[in-house]
C-alpha cells in the first residue's frame, strides 16, 4: 500500500514538472521571439542615440557658440512648469 502512495505522490511531482516545462516552452515559443526583437530595437535605438549624440558633440565643439548651450532645457523646461 505505501508503495503505491509513493508511486502517487512521484507521479503527480512528474506531472507538475512537465506541466511548467510546457508552460515555460509555450512562453518561450510565443513571447521570446517578441523579446529578442524588442531587445534589438532597444539595442539599435540606444546606438543610434550614442551616434547622434557624438554628431552633436562635434557640431558644438566647430561651433562659435558656448558650449552650455543645450545643458539648461531640463532647468528651464522645470522652470516653466512650476511657473517661477
Amino acid at each position: 500500500m505505501s508503495g503505491n502512495v509513493v508511486e502517487k505522490v512521484v507521479n503527480n511531482e512528474l506531472d507538475m514538472t512537465a506541466g511548467l516545462i510546457s508552460g515555460v516552452k509555450n512562453f518561450a515559443v510565443t513571447k521570446g521571439v517578441d523579446i529578442f526583437q524588442a531587445i534589438i530595437i532597444f539595442s539599435i535605438g540606444y546606438m543610434i542615440c550614442c551616434w547622434l549624440r557624438g554628431v552633436v558633440r562635434r557640431l558644438l565643439a566647430r561651433s562659435n557658440g558656448s558650449g552650455n548651450v543645450g545643458g539648461c532645457f531640463w532647468r528651464d523646461w522645470s522652470c516653466y512648469r512650476i511657473g517661477a
